[in-house]
């Protein structure tokens, strides 16, 4: 039972560790990515913006929209609703590309700063 106990443990101090390095990455990128670049243990976060915005995208493109289109009788009815749900959509790409970008441009700097 200990051995299950801790494996339990293990993996929420995992998330929670995730968790709190994501939220960093999005109140302050800088500070966040300088000490993950240092620790080296969840380096591979710094791919996180690319994978939310390939989720947010797939699931826009196949599931959301759709579904939207439907709901809101878009094109002969409402489509003004149907283009502020697209603008709204390109904001939420362009931030996530844009942040994608910024912890890249980090990540690099701090590689670069630390390899001495």
């Amino acid at each position: 039972m200990s051995i299950s106990l801790r494996s339990h443990s293990w993996f929420f101090s995992a998330v929670y560790a995730v968790l709190r390095i994501t939220a960093g990455m999005i109140v302050h990128p800088y500070q966040t990515l300088q000490s993950v670049v240092q620790e080296k243990i969840f380096l591979w976060l710094t791919v996180l913006p690319s994978g939310i915005l390939f989720l947010l995208m797939l699931s826009w493109r196949w599931w959301i929209l759709p579904n939207l289109e439907v709901w809101f009788d878009c094109y002969p009815y409402y489509p003004l609703i149907c283009r502020s749900i697209n603008i709204l959509a390109t904001w939420i790409s362009f931030f996530c590309l844009y942040w994608q970008i910024l912890v890249g441009y980090l990540t690099i700097r701090f590689l670069l700063a630390f390899r001495k």
